[in-house]
């Protein structure tokens, strides 16, 4: 029998476009369905945000520590008991200890080897005349130095010849200030020239007589350094 329907009508044509529909409808509904989460009807607050860690994402071991030893027992203190009557106590009576007026003590010599000292050793420092009723110390010997370079100012004379060769420099002048006050031991320690040398040397030599520099009192030896600056200008 000769079929009467159309390509287009024949739903023998079209079961497998069907087929496809449904299943691409089937998985929809199956993704949907997994993807479904349901919420609880609440309004959450924006304004807090609070952080928090699994307890199964940090394991925290804590140790008891055991505590520390005791000390150990001081040893027992020994006490010695000491009978009286076998200790003499002398008693001091108290007017044998005093000090007559008469009483004579032998002094203590201090021996003099002739040494001599520094500046950073001496117990006091020389006195310039003049300079003495200065009550500072440091004031009294800054007078000692500016007074010193007056007198060498005052008293130094250019050697002629120096002065024609335009020769000058500064000089050092190394001298000894003697327990009794007088220059002694007078040289060039580091010089300039021959005859400017020999006028530093006649100048320090003419220094007057000074207070000496003491230790604890007793006068002692002292070096000193006088340095000469000598120019044209």
């Amino acid at each position: 029998m000769q079929n009467r329907k159309s390509i287009e009508e024949d739903l023998e044509y079209q079961k497998i476009e069907f087929l496809l529909i449904g299943i691409v409808l089937a998985l929809a509904i199956v993704w949907k369905a997994l993807e479904y989460k349901s919420y609880k009807d609440e309004v959450n607050s924006l304004g807090q945000n609070e952080a928090f860690i699994d307890d199964e994402e940090v394991i925290m071991s804590l140790r008891e520590t055991p505590p520390p030893p005791p000390p150990p027992p001081a040893p027992p203190e020994v006490i010695t008991i000491v009978e009286d009557d076998k200790v003499d106590i002398k008693e001091i009576n108290p007017l044998e200890s005093e000090i007559d007026d008469d009483d004579e003590f032998p002094l203590m010599e201090i021996q003099d080897d002739g040494q001599v000292y520094t500046f950073d050793v001496v117990t006091n420092k020389p006195i310039w005349p003049g300079c003495e009723l200065i009550a500072d110390d440091s004031a009294r010997f800054y007078c000692f130095n500016l007074e010193i370079r007056k007198f060498v100012v005052k008293e130094f004379e250019y050697p002629e010849l120096s002065k024609q060769m335009n020769i000058g420099g500064k000089v050092y002048v190394s001298f000894v200030i003697e327990k009794d006050g007088k220059i002694s031991n007078v040289e060039i320690a580091r010089g300039v020239e021959k005859l400017i040398d020999a006028e530093a040397i006649r100048v320090v030599k003419k220094l007057p007589k000074v207070t000496p520099a003491k230790i604890s009192g007793r006068p002692v030896r002292l070096s000193y350094v006088l340095p000469i600056s000598v120019s044209l200008q």
